[in-house]
């Protein structure tokens, strides 16, 4: 029987927090697939987790560069993405290298990160979620979410991975899959594979009782690496991790954005609601090298030895995201990249 691994894809939702619009945004939540193995088949429980995708209000009034409160303080933050990343996963032969692509999507209103240092859109978050204390907020209506333009191709299983992704909501959470009802995230490509394609690629929101018919498109424009080896890496809550990138064509191209996620190996807690998961996400300027905060990696553990491994996802994204607002003047922010991804004993 083959090792299973858990899987998270990364998404976020951005709003300015309640303390005013000169605070930097608070990250929504993410939504994740099966645990990685080679005959995922079948829609995967939902998860969660959270990368911070600045968004740019029209008049600039936020100085942390994301969308600030409305008047009511219901304003939806939308957000999809589409991410092809490139790893390590644990079979009977021992790991094999592949490709997946992560969908995900997520649409409600922000709550405060329990840690924040970012400014102008650039920097980290970072948070503990528990099913008892701090619960992921559930996704507000937005209907049945379509992301096309991709190439697709042949799961490692036979399985066809075709257009369009389709999300939908399921207990509360967005869960994306392939036409076939497989679960996006979790559904593995051989290593050489190129799934996300050249590009353009469309998210879109049909409208529903929450959220107004939106669409954005975008290209991927490269791939992201690390010196470091993701599944061997460990990051302390009293020392910054520094990473260091290399891109195809160049990592000045675009920005980088750096996922941690933290939880319990166990297999009898790999769907969300999970009883615990830290998340760290951070979107940092193009550099060589990127710092990861001790204090947010201290915010993701919480001082909670259950939270065993930490996945470490990097991908490479366009130098600005991509955005739109709804007649109701809720936002929608996507993004799509390329990557590399690890799992690693904390």
């Amino acid at each position: 029987m083959k090792a299973r691994i858990p899987w998270l894809s990364l998404v976020v939702t951005a709003a300015c927090s309640s303390q005013g619009p000169s605070e930097a945004a608070d990250a929504g939540d993410a939504r994740a697939g099966a645990p990685l193995s080679d005959d995922s088949a079948g829609p995967a429980d939902a998860s969660d987790a959270n990368i911070e995708v600045p968004v740019m209000e029209d008049d600039g009034a936020c100085e942390s560069g994301v969308a600030c409160d409305s008047d009511n303080g219901n304003e939806v933050v939308g957000a999809m993405r589409l991410f092809e990343l490139t790893g390590n996963v644990a079979t009977d032969s021992g790991l094999s290298a592949v490709t997946q692509l992560e969908a995900a999507a997520s649409f409600h209103v922000a709550v405060p990160d329990d840690y924040d240092d970012r400014q102008a859109g650039i920097g980290c978050t970072a948070d503990h979620y528990d099913a008892t204390t701090k619960p992921a907020p559930t996704d507000a209506d937005a209907g049945w979410l379509r992301i096309s333009g991709f190439s697709g191709g042949t799961l490692r299983n036979g399985a066809p991975a075709g257009q369009p992704i389709i999300c939908a909501r399921s207990g509360g959470y967005y869960q994306c899959a392939y036409p076939t009802e497989t679960a996006v995230s979790g559904a593995l490509f051989a290593a050489a594979a190129e799934p996300l394609g050249p590009g353009p690629i469309t998210f879109a929101s049909p409208g529903a009782a929450d959220f107004g018919a939106r669409a954005v498109s975008g290209s991927p424009i490269g791939t992201a690496t690390t010196t470091e080896d993701l599944d061997a890496i460990h990051y302390s809550s009293s020392t910054d991790t520094l990473l260091h990138l290399a891109c195809s064509n160049s990592c000045t191209a675009g920005r980088i954005a750096v996922n941690l996620i933290a939880e319990h190996a166990s297999p009898a807690d790999v769907g969300w609601p999970y009883a615990s998961v830290g998340i760290v996400r951070c979107v940092f300027a193009a550099a060589a090298s990127v710092a990861i905060p001790h204090a947010a990696i201290g915010a993701m553990f919480a001082q909670d030895p259950a939270l065993d491994v930490v996945l470490t996802s990097v991908a490479l994204l366009p130098t600005e995201p991509l955005t739109t607002t709804d007649v109701m003047g809720n936002r929608l922010v996507a993004e799509v990249g390329r990557g590399t991804f690890g799992i690693a004993p904390r």
